[in-house]
């Protein structure tokens, strides 16, 4: 199990390789080194520490831009959990009629939130720049209500960073999301196989 697991790491570097906006794109082994790292971070350390430090460590490699990568390694999670969601609403009535019928009762509305979820971030992620667009829109109405003004201004600056941080990854072209899709799949199944 723990060799098979081991293979996800080069899925994982392939996938966040198809999303960091550089060209020529860099080797894989630096890439896998970067996963690995930021594996082993992630389990020590809450929230998004691990994807920054993937971050650092691909601008101190190859030079790209920090908050490219970052979009990068956070949209490559992203695309897992969507992928993963698509996945489990595809699979659920395979399943759903072998478990007990209050299990399946309770349990089926969770799988077609997840599956639907998925697939509208799978849509969102198709134009990440304009979903951060439209993202500090929406904090720039909030910040018309005077109860919210202070609180919308901050947010508003930050939702419009990510969409600085995002317009890069958004940019590539649809067959390196496709690709990355493709590798979130195959990672789920090295994952599953390993279970």
């Amino acid at each position: 199990a723990l060799l098979t697991w081991s293979l996800s790491l080069g899925v994982q570097a392939l996938r966040l390789r198809a999303l960091v906006p550089a060209s020529p794109r860099p080797p894989l082994s630096g890439f896998a080194f970067v996963v690995l790292g930021s594996n082993a971070i992630h389990l020590a350390l809450p929230g998004p520490v691990a994807e920054l430090g993937a971050a650092w460590a691909l601008r101190q490699r190859y030079g790209v831009p920090m908050p490219s990568a970052l979009a990068a390694a956070l949209l490559a999670r992203v695309l897992a959990l969507a992928i993963f969601g698509i996945v489990t609403l595809a699979l659920w009535p395979l399943v759903a009629d072998r478990l007990p019928e209050n299990i399946a009762a309770a349990v089926t509305p969770l799988a077609v939130a997840t599956g639907l979820l998925g697939a509208g971030l799978v849509v969102l992620l198709m134009r990440p720049a304009a979903a951060a667009g439209l993202a500090a829109g929406f904090a720039d109405r909030l910040a018309a209500l005077p109860f919210l003004s202070r609180h919308a201004e901050r947010l508003g600056g930050r939702l419009r960073w990510w969409a600085r941080c995002v317009a890069a990854v958004g940019e590539l072209p649809l067959s390196r999301w496709a690709e990355a899709a493709a590798l979130s799949v195959l990672n789920l199944l090295v994952l599953t196989a390993s279970a």
